[in-house]
């Protein structure tokens, strides 16, 4: 009798290979004596089968009838075994299969809803990949809803859960709590670094949702800055720490202690800070060359009157320089440099942006990934095997809408790929608008929706209470396919409602509403009164 082990893709009959084609097949055929009768490898799929023999024994006779490939893969500790034995006449399988490998490097609202979005993939037969989801904070945060939290709307477990919490329920899912430093896409390695110690890990699959890459771009530097937040006269606003930072400012110290406040950065992110630290009663002066450059035109005037009415000052130019106790900018027609005095400075968008030494090589470094962001392809890949998501992928907008959009294309094209379907089985990526919010106070935001795409927007199902609240919001908008604009606390309650239905995971979900209904007046306007 025969004994055939292999390593490598399973290539018996009727079978469906359970991991990715590039892997190197070894074969291995042992007569029952253990005379080693052939060895042959390949290096990978479509390429030709070099074979070996040697006559250890006596024994002339090789594989009659020829071997129908043999499984497996070399397993390590981290691999899961499953053994089967199976016989084709005189030859005895012994079937051994790996799981396959995806590491993904970011665990935002791109890179966590691809990772939930693969545990719910069809898997077949014990072939689902263990997928480590590398990120360096201990919490997910929800960047969207940044602006409630350090305003004291909603509690730090409603956008920021940790992330143990939402993944006890997904196996096949590690959170490592670290970073992905350079990734060797040719050769299938990325390089960890944690808070102990660095690695070099091996995969099968890799997903860039890191936020940025290290390119030949260098973010922009402003005069003064670096001076100021040592001081603690100056602070960024793009990360939890920076919420945080914010919130206790504003609790311990009280808004009667601040003098005048500038906001630099009159983006979505600036224009909401702006509104929400003027309705707490500060005297706040946004800095920026546009409002709200990129938004839908009737958010942008909602957004303009309202901060009027609070009575934000809008600096349209570029700040210069950060003094003691002073901010220099320069208008957008081109007048001198001028000063005005100021207590506290918020930064926000490219200025508050990771240093360089936070970012991720790309090796070897792809002519189209130089500039911080990577040209994808259709099916959202930089190079083989390797996706780009979020803000690190180029051609789209970089916003929490599209990093969850892009989640459920690659996901499904990551199972493609894993499962052997074929090309015309993937998806293509488009974007789809469902809607617009930039929030203006605790009750108040501004929104432009699609009235068709409802049902993409906002929960299916919602809580009694809430569900007659909201249904005059909704008859409001009508059923066209047009857009339609709304604004106050309609636009508020509409609002959380489509952030909440986009939180990870059906149960935190369900944690999030149920506090959010017993603090209803604050977190849900108009729901009650």
């Amino acid at each position: 009798m025969l004994l055939a082990i292999s390593a490598g893709h399973s290539q018996l009959p009727g079978a469906r290979p359970c991991q990715p084609r590039s892997h190197r097949r070894h074969l291995l055929a042992v007569h029952a004596s253990g005379t080693l009768l052939l060895a042959a490898h390949a290096e990978g799929p479509g390429s030709s089968l070099h074979v070996g023999s040697r006559r250890w024994t006596g024994h002339h006779a090789l594989v009659q009838g020829g071997l129908a490939a043999v499984v497996a893969c070399y397993a390590t500790q981290a691999t899961r075994r499953r053994i089967q034995k199976r016989r084709y006449g005189q030859l005895l399988v012994l079937e051994a299969a790996r799981s396959a490998k995806v590491l993904v490097a970011g665990g935002g609202l791109a890179g966590l809803n691809l990772a939930l979005r693969l545990a719910e993939m069809p898997w077949r037969g014990g072939c689902a990949p263990r997928v480590t989801l590398v990120d360096p904070k201990e919490r997910f945060v929800f960047l969207p809803l940044l602006v409630d939290y350090a305003t004291s709307i909603i509690e730090l477990d409603d956008f920021a859960p940790r992330f143990t919490d939402l993944l006890k329920d997904s196996a096949m899912i590690e959170h490592v709590q670290g970073r992905v430093s350079s990734v060797n896409w040719r050769r299938r390695t990325a390089h960890l670094v944690g808070s102990d110690a660095a690695s070099t890990e091996s995969f099968d699959a890799m997903v860039l949702a890191s936020g940025s890459l290290a390119g030949d771009s260098v973010p922009p530097e402003l005069p003064g800055l670096k001076e100021a937040v040592a001081a603690g006269r100056a602070q960024g606003f793009s990360t939890l720490e920076d919420a945080q930072a914010l919130l206790l400012r504003l609790t311990e110290s009280g808004t009667s202690s601040f003098g005048p406040v500038a906001v630099i950065g009159a983006g979505y992110v600036g224009v909401e800070v702006a509104a929400g630290l003027a309705e707490a009663g500060l005297q706040v002066a946004l800095f920026g060359s546009e409002l709200l450059s990129q938004a839908e035109p009737a958010n942008r005037d909602r957004a303009s009157e309202r901060l009027e009415k609070l009575g934000v000052s809008l600096r349209r130019g570029r700040v210069v320089a950060i003094g003691d106790g002073t901010i220099s900018w320069a208008s957008s027609s081109g007048a001198e440099v001028q000063k005005e005095g100021c207590s506290f400075v918020l930064v926000t968008g490219a200025l508050a942006a990771a240093p360089l030494d936070g970012r991720m090589r790309l090796e070897p470094q792809l002519k189209e990934a130089t500039s911080g962001r990577a040209t994808v392809d259709s099916f959202l890949r930089v190079a083989p095997g390797v996706f780009c998501l979020g803000d690190v992928a180029a051609g789209s907008a970089p916003t929490g809408q599209t990093a969850m959009q892009q989640a459920d294309v690659a996901a499904w094209n990551l199972f493609a790929q894993l499962s052997g379907l074929p090309r015309v089985a993937w998806r293509s990526f488009q974007t789809s608008a469902l809607g617009e919010f930039v929030a203006l106070g605790r009750s108040n935001a501004a929104g432009v929706v699609q009235p068709d795409q409802l049902g993409k927007l906002l929960p299916p199902a919602l809580p009694p209470a809430l569900a007659r609240a909201v249904a005059p919001a909704v008859a409001s908008l009508g059923s066209g396919g047009g857009s339609v604009d709304v604004g106050g606390p309609v636009a508020a309650l509409l609002r959380r409602l489509a952030y909440l239905y986009r939180m990870p995971t059906v149960a935190h979900r369900l944690r999030v509403a149920k506090r959010w209904l017993e603090s209803a007046e604050e977190v849900f306007p108009g729901l009650k009164g």
